[in-house]
């Protein structure tokens, strides 16, 4: 129930014990003591003393009505112009989805935390340092109406769920995983732990894996593109999932991200829009994974 129907029928009810009451009360204080009287006109001029008392009682409330209503209208009005004005010059974000592929740039077999990702089919190994390089990143598009200010992505992972797809006890390497814990900044995450033989080129990664985390991307404007680069450790602990994967020869699915941006438009409006983002394997060949990136706006 609205507050708007709240007042109305709070006054309705406060006006009819005050009709019903006040005529009691006064009948009693002022006439109870005398005989009645059996001349219409007494009763005629008493129903004009009752109705001299009502009257602007009825009125006030009447008054404190209006001027209720009359709020209600005007932020009604209000909510509707913002509506219909503002809302209209609303960016319009789209992720775009389509296969991604792997580059291992290890030499001596399967790694950790050394393969780069990108959009185009590698032709050859990455280089030894292309992973520093390439972070990938999502491809994000305006199409609203207008440009979108104060953007800021915001990527969120099921650490619950990342915590199951990372155990792995192999004799090649073997996981361990936190518990969920808090930082002093008030952030959860996990601790990954990786013990490893050298062939794997880390014998030991401690690794903090956020729930959270986010990135400013400033200004985009219409019909432009620009990269939300997906944070590092999470693309390490997928990584990691693929390096369990092919060992196990299993199909493990990475917990699904959850990226939220927020955002102005042109009148300072606060916006936000949200995407499921599921990062899939398709198929290996030889030293590339192709994998298939999918969206869905929420």
């Amino acid at each position: 129930m609205s507050n708007q129907n709240r007042w109305i029928i709070g006054i309705g009810i406060l006006t009819a014990i005050l009709a019903i009451a006040t005529p009691i009360y006064l009948y009693i204080k002022d006439f109870y003591a005398l005989p009645r009287s059996t001349n219409p006109s007494d009763w005629g001029t008493f129903g004009d003393y009752i109705g001299g008392i009502l009257n602007p009682i009825v009125s006030f409330l009447t008054l404190i009505v209006t001027i209720v209503i009359a709020i209600n209208i005007r932020r009604i009005e209000s909510r509707n112009h913002e509506e219909t004005v503002h809302n209209p010059v609303k960016p319009f974000f789209v992720i775009g989805d389509g296969y991604f592929y792997s580059s291992d740039i290890s030499a001596i077999g399967p790694s950790v935390e050394k393969d780069c990702y990108g959009y185009t089919e590698p032709q050859e190994p990455a280089g030894q340092f292309d992973y520093q390089n390439k972070q990938f990143y999502l491809k994000v598009s305006n199409k609203g109406i207008g440009v979108a200010t104060d953007v800021i992505v915001t990527f969120e992972i099921n650490l619950e769920e990342l915590a199951k797809s990372l155990n792995i006890d192999d004799p090649k390497i073997k996981t361990t995983v936190s518990a969920i814990r808090t930082d002093e900044d008030g952030r959860d995450f996990i601790v990954l732990t990786i013990d490893a033989e050298e062939h794997f080129h880390y014998k030991s990664l401690y690794s903090k894996i956020l729930a959270k985390e986010k990135l400013r991307l400033g200004v985009i404007e219409k019909d432009k593109e620009t990269s939300a680069v997906v944070p590092s450790q999470m693309m390490a602990a997928f990584q990691l999932q693929n390096l369990i994967r092919r060992l196990k020869d299993g199909d493990l699915v990475f917990p699904t991200l959850l990226v939220t941006f927020d955002y102005k438009n042109i009148y300072g409006r606060e916006l936000s829009t949200k995407f499921r983002i599921g990062l899939v394997y398709v198929h290996d060949y030889g030293r590339y994974t192709v994998f298939r990136l999918l969206q869905e706006q929420v």
